[in-house]
């Protein structure tokens, strides 16, 4: 049974994002939400290393999901 409660991780805004999970552990430069593109939903993940002021280098992962790990609800339209 397919489970329609939404939250705020996998309600997207309008740049195709959900609330961050790490942003009110206080990780504000880490990313980690859910990400809509077109109709498929990924678990997108950006860390920054602050600890290089030259490059500022950015190490982005995503991986496809069809569920919201939150609340269950299956994704897609």
């Amino acid at each position: 049974m397919k489970n329609e409660k939404k939250c705020q991780y996998c309600t997207i805004d309008s740049e195709g994002y959900g609330k961050s999970f790490l942003f009110d552990l206080g990780f504000e430069e880490e990313e980690l939400s859910i990400a809509r593109n077109k109709s498929e939903y990924y678990i997108y993940c950006v860390t920054n290393n602050v600890d290089d002021p030259v490059n500022g280098i950015q190490e982005r992962h995503s991986k496809e999901i069809s569920y919201c790990p939150m609340c269950g609800r299956e994704l897609g339209d």
